[in-house]
């Protein structure tokens, strides 16, 4: 198969991923809307689970297809993407906003702490015992997030669209988009196994800076109807815990039902930088506490600077 027809099947995977996620976000946040707790907590917990569906669904499938540096890659790359280019890009296609100092302190800890961890484990190797405990640290930061997360207005409309549909409906809507999810996952794994060995670069670094971006679309789509809509404590949650999830559940699951080989160099490499520009961003919306097109440009510079560790080693 030729390049061109490789990297055309890899876009029209990426994008039926992006529609069907979408479409299952949207029947997941009704029922999350009804849960009597802050914005904040929805998006950190609920939401970003929903925006992290194509990292599940390619952790599993590239792992159960023996292809490990995928996972890591697209999981790690999903990370500086949303932290850096989705973030940076709201102010230019929404209003900006204000932030909380206090509430960005701990988006960024927690962020830190889960890639950190994340790092930690691969350089031990990534076994369906650590896998395991990068699973089970997932709950742990929920609690501890639940405990030191400012309280919001726990009765403000969650959703951008009320919906008169009964709960099977959205059942059924929901697991159809789930079915499309993985659809477009297989085809998105097995476009970047064969344009790897058709082009020569390493599974990782196509994963990393391509479905990175890819998956990180339903964070960027919900992220933009939230801000225009004013549901900003639900947008700084989803893109947070989204980072939080790929980095200890979804680069997880995987490995825990199918053990794979993962090169670690490259992606500790790369995930340094990660974790770097991540503590830039936050002590940057700490410092300025407002989200402005000033910080939209220096994130989405830091995020064109990844590009040169394409020639580091």
């Amino acid at each position: 198969m030729t390049p061109l027809f490789l990297i055309s099947a890899l876009v029209t995977g990426m994008v039926f991923l992006f529609l069907s996620s979408k479409k299952a976000i949207e029947h997941t946040v009704h029922f999350a809307s009804r849960l009597k707790i802050s914005p904040f907590l929805i998006g950190f917990v609920m939401v970003s689970v929903g925006t992290d569906l194509p990292e599940i669904a390619n952790s599993i499938m590239s792992c159960m297809a023996g292809h490990g540096d995928i996972n890591v890659g697209d999981s790690i790359g999903s990370v500086l993407a949303q932290t850096t280019l989705v973030l940076g890009l709201i102010p230019f296609f929404a209003n900006g906003f204000k932030v909380d100092r206090r509430e960005m302190i701990i988006l960024g800890i927690f962020e830190v702490l889960a890639l950190g961890l994340l790092l930690l484990i691969l350089q031990i190797g990534l076994t369906q015992l650590t896998a395991f405990i990068l699973l089970a640290t997932w709950p742990v930061l929920i609690f501890l997030v639940r405990r030191v997360s400012p309280e919001r207005d726990a009765t403000k409309e969650y959703v951008w669209r009320l919906s008169k549909k009964s709960i099977y409906f959205h059942l059924m809507i929901a697991t159809i988009a789930f079915a499309g999810v993985a659809l477009g996952s297989f085809v998105v794994i097995q476009s970047v196994i064969m344009l790897s060995a058709e082009v020569g670069l390493p599974e990782y670094l196509i994963s990393f800076f391509v479905i990175g971006i890819g998956t990180s679309l339903p964070e960027l789509g919900v992220t933009i109807e939230g801000v225009s809509k004013g549901h900003t404590q639900l947008v700084l949650g989803n893109i947070a815990g989204s980072c939080v999830f790929d980095s200890l559940v979804a680069v997880s699951l995987g490995p825990l039902l199918f053990p794979s080989v993962v090169s670690a160099g490259v992606a500790l490499e790369t995930g340094l930088y990660t974790l770097f520009v991540t503590a830039v961003v936050f002590l940057t919306l700490s410092f300025r506490k407002k989200l402005d097109r000033r910080a939209g440009l220096l994130f989405i510079i830091l995020y064109i600077l990844s590009f040169s560790l394409l020639f580091i080693g």
